[in-house]
């Protein structure tokens, strides 16, 4: 007795209970809670089994591919289909789709279904920078970054060589074999730095190697998290998150002399704070600037301004990552024949600018480049389940079959079969890498203009859902896309792939495809880049 009694015991002991008890009393949020869900069939029961919600939960994660194609039998209505860290979700028919588009934030919310997908209030430092509905760093990249994309090509440009020839080397002898999901992500946060925090801020290893390792961690993470009774998460978070919380402090650290830099010349004046905007084109300033321009001495607090730019890092390094990964199998398995074609087209857009400059007019002269990406998520997108979302009112919500969903319940539509449905792309199965500039060509003679702009990579429709669906669709699509052709494009003029006798398998967990985690791609050095470009480096003069 006298043992539970010391300090030692019974202070964790204390905190352990009182954790629990507000956890168990504290008002849930809608995923947390454990609505009853309408009788709908059950995608990956069995008849006659023993729990087959459970059984079936435990099928749909193994094998997210054949769940999903089988919930896309029910073309005329709604059908329950379990999962292990989403718990249950109703899957709406095509023919509800507009509906579930058109309905408000109140009733189905994105934004509550983005705190639980990524666990938010735990794998970030700072709930309060991801509490509102349209944080300021979301307006940024719907507004500022999607603008000033065209402007920014030649500094991504710039800073891709360098990564590049530093991890793939400059041997024109031999093949180097390179595992693309351990060394990818290095290169896509030097370069994506570059636009985030400046060009010199972007050399600072450490800061890319903190901003790469919180976004490897912060996945992982949330789906353990996700998995997790809700009632231990704060305990269980508290240890799981100690990776992330090590690197958003690293990340800090590194970024903060910059920070002081900026809002020390800001207090010089306005015309000050002028010289910095027009001189650092980058989402570090643009943070400043909307912090100035709000007021809220909240937004200009030295963590909060960083805290946006990890969050970016992480929304950039995960997703970018996969897409050249992907694109970068697929054409060494399935289309190394077509690689010179690609050149061709690489180098005709470039000679056609001044100064051979990257731009987005040379961009949309590289139709098959496009395609080759538009194609490749096609095949491989991390989006099976699109727009999953929880009901957020009260008093539920009622589809227009009658349906009737309690609040907390999930809806959502399907992505994956509509990809990879014959009916829509023929012979689904098969990497066609200009499959969508024919299909874009053929709509130009035609005179079809909209069509033809639908067949573009970052256009979003019903049957292509790999950046998402509706007003939710990534909002930092453009940035991405941009930034990965110019980098294939450097790839394919300056180094030779070596075929791959079979494209590896994409691994699965839970309603996400990702590449496969240990394969490697060769890669050898050209004597000379293609049609003889010559890659523009710059000093950084900050």
């Amino acid at each position: 007795m006298d043992t539970l009694l010391k300090p030692t015991v019974f202070a964790p002991a204390f905190i352990f209970l009182a954790v629990i008890l507000r956890e168990l009393i504290r008002p849930k949020l809608p995923y947390e809670v454990n609505p009853r869900y309408p009788k709908l069939p059950v995608v990956g029961a069995r008849p006659g089994e023993w729990f087959p919600e459970l059984r079936a939960k435990w099928r749909n994660t193994l094998d997210i591919r054949k769940s999903t194609e089988e919930a896309y039998r029910y073309k005329d209505q709604a059908c329950l289909f379990p999962i292990v860290d989403l718990g249950s979700c109703v899957i709406l028919p095509p023919c509800e789709v507009s509906w579930f588009h058109s309905q408000p934030e109140e009733i189905l919310s994105a934004h509550i279904h983005q705190l639980n997908a990524f666990q938010l209030n735990y794998t970030v430092t700072d709930p309060r920078l991801v509490a509102e509905t349209n944080p300021i760093h979301q307006v940024l990249i719907n507004t500022k970054l999607t603008r000033e994309t065209n402007s920014l090509l030649p500094a991504l440009a710039d800073e891709i060589a360098a990564p590049v020839d530093e991890l793939w080397g400059l041997d024109d002898a031999n093949y180097k074999q390179l595992c693309l999901m351990d060394e990818m992500p290095d290169v896509i946060g030097r370069v994506v730095n570059r636009v985030f925090v400046g060009a010199r801020c972007c050399k600072n290893k450490t800061l890319v190697n903190s901003a790469v390792t919180f976004s490897r961690g912060l996945g992982f993470t949330s789906v353990l998290l996700r998995c997790t009774a809700v009632v231990l998460r704060p305990l269980l978070g508290a240890f799981l998150t100690l990776p992330q919380k090590i690197a958003t402090w690293r990340f800090f650290r590194e970024l903060r002399p910059e920070v002081h830099r900026r809002l020390s010349a800001v207090k010089e004046g306005p015309e000050a704070q002028k010289e910095l905007s027009r001189k650092h084109k980058d989402f570090l300033q643009w943070t400043i600037d909307a912090a100035l321009d709000d007021g809220d001495p909240y937004m200009l607090k030295p963590d909060t301004i960083m805290g946006r730019v990890l969050l970016l890092n992480f929304v950039a390094i995960h997703t970018t990552s996969f897409a050249i990964a992907h694109v970068l199998m697929d054409l060494a398995a399935n289309a190394v024949e077509n690689i010179d074609e690609l050149r061709e087209e690489i180098v005709a857009g470039l000679r056609a600018q001044p100064d051979e400059e990257w731009s987005k007019q040379a961009l949309l002269a590289m139709p098959k480049l496009d395609s080759v990406f538009r194609e490749s998520q096609r095949m491989n997108s991390i989006v099976t389940v699109a727009s999953p979302k929880p009901v957020c009112s009260k008093d539920g919500v009622t589809t227009p079959s009658g349906v009737h969903l309690e609040y907390g319940s999930y809806v959502a539509i399907l992505s994956y079969p509509i990809l990879n449905d014959p009916a829509i792309y023929p012979d689904p199965d098969k990497f066609q890498p200009f499959r969508f500039a024919n299909a874009r060509a053929e709509a130009g003679k035609q005179g079809l203009l909209m069509e033809k702009a639908r067949q573009g990579w970052t256009s979003v429709t019903r049957t292509y859902t790999a950046f998402g669906t509706g007003m939710h669709a990534c909002p930092g699509r453009f940035f991405a896309a941009n930034l990965l052709k110019v980098m294939l494009a450097y790839l394919l003029l300056h180094y030779d792939l070596e075929k791959l006798p079979i494209r590896p398998r994409n691994s699965t967990f839970s309603v996400s495809i990702f590449p496969p985690l240990r394969a490697t791609v060769k890669f050898r050095r050209r004597k000379h880049p293609v049609g003889g470009i010559v890659w523009k480096r710059t000093v950084c003069t900050e």
